[in-house]
């Protein structure tokens, strides 16, 4: 768990220490450093298991068969196989790519504060992110962002082939279709509330969601089972909690960015960081009772750390190091609770370069099993 500490605790003092925050040299070391750590973990994560498989069996006889994968992805896979490029040098490659898109994104839309983004952001979704690394969701997020402006530029030919292209990495993308909509506008916040009490209502409860649209659509029980099985899911992200201190924070976050919607929408980029940061709270609400929007709300988590980071702005400034320190406790709690739930996937941590420059590289059941086997947190594995 040090590691990850480590990570956090070196964004918040290159934050707080104004020779590392304003030395554009540092910057670059600080990335540097973030990005060998987010970007070449070697036997922590889950999803590489799969994906290594897909990627050492996968050719041009075979792409449409036994691969359950969108195109996009296929596709993607098979240009570095066909050269017999290393599974790993092109899983690490491609997160470096995406990482410096993020790192791209945070450096414009909060430059100010884009160290103590990367503090809450980490815990937030990044470890889940780069170190689980759902990779063909990270794609279509990454090409999401990029997509950015061209909402801005109110250009929609270009935001919906960019959609389409990230739905081919992954389908979750059809979401981003509405935001082309929404992000950039002026949204009362009387339609928020009333966004929230209904969404908050009507999806309290994964039985209460049943029962509403049974009545409305008149859903079969053979339908309906296949629509708890593809939406409702069946893990604990779909059991509709209402009273959690996750539900708690989000309400709170909530109620401040609606307060403070201003010291937000009068800087650059405004509205897109106001409107995504509260979407991603209706999201995450909806999360909790359809875990396919659990997956939704990843591409609007980076604007909703940067809302939050941004509420710091409408406190006095003796009041501010208090709330960073409010924010960066939030954030150990976080960290804690993640790695507490999943902590076989992030602990120990191992690193691709470590092993590649003693060459030392494990056989894939050496690594299958090197976490399962050598984590302290036995009780997170069949969670």
């Amino acid at each position: 768990m040090i590691p990850y500490f480590a990570i956090i605790f070196l964004s918040l003092s290159s934050h707080i220490v104004s020779v590392l925050r304003n030395s554009r040299v540092w910057y670059i070391v600080y990335l540097f450093i973030l990005g060998t750590f987010l970007c070449c973990g070697y036997m922590c994560g889950s999803d590489w298991r799969q994906y290594e498989l897909m990627y050492n069996n996968i050719n041009f006889n075979n792409i449409f068969y036994g691969y359950y994968a969108e195109p996009g992805f296929l596709f993607y896979m098979l240009i570095p196989r066909f050269f017999n490029v290393d599974f790993w040098v092109f899983s690490i490659l491609t997160k470096i790519i995406q990482f410096i898109i993020f790192a791209n994104i945070i450096n414009r839309y909060a430059p100010e504060y884009k160290y103590f983004v990367w503090m809450f952001l980490l815990p937030k979704s990044g470890f889940y992110m780069f170190i689980d690394y759902p990779m063909r969701n990270m794609i279509a997020i990454t090409i999401f962002l990029l997509s950015i402006k061209y909402i801005i530029g109110k250009d929609v030919k270009r935001y919906i082939i960019c959609a389409a292209i990230a739905m081919m990495f992954h389908y979750s993308a059809i979401v981003t279709i509405p935001f082309y909509f929404i992000l950039n506008k002026n949204i009362s916040t009387n339609i928020y509330l009333l966004w929230f009490v209904l969404i908050f209502t009507i999806f309290s409860s994964s039985y209460l969601f049943e029962s509403i649209l049974i009545k409305i659509s008149g859903l079969s029980p053979y339908i309906l089972k296949q629509v708890e099985f593809y939406v409702l899911g069946d893990t604990i992200d779909g059991d509709g909690s209402i009273i959690s201190v996750g539900m708690f924070l989000q309400i709170f976050f909530f109620v401040c960015l609606l307060k403070f919607r201003k010291v937000i929408e009068i800087t650059k980029y405004g509205h897109i960081i106001f409107n995504g940061a509260l979407i991603y709270i209706l999201l995450y609400r909806l999360g909790l009772t359809i875990s396919i929007f659990s997956r939704f709300q990843l591409y609007l988590v980076v604007f909703y750390v940067i809302g939050v980071v941004s509420l710091v702005r409408a406190f006095t400034a003796s009041s501010k190091p208090l709330v960073i320190s409010i924010i960066c406790l939030l954030s150990c709690y976080i960290c804690c609770s993640d790695i507490k739930r999943n902590g076989w996937k992030y602990v120990p941590y191992t690193n691709y370069v470590k092993y590649l420059m003693t060459d030392d590289l494990k056989s894939y059941r050496y690594r299958d099993n090197y976490n399962l086997l050598n984590t302290p947190y036995k009780e997170s594995i069949n969670k």
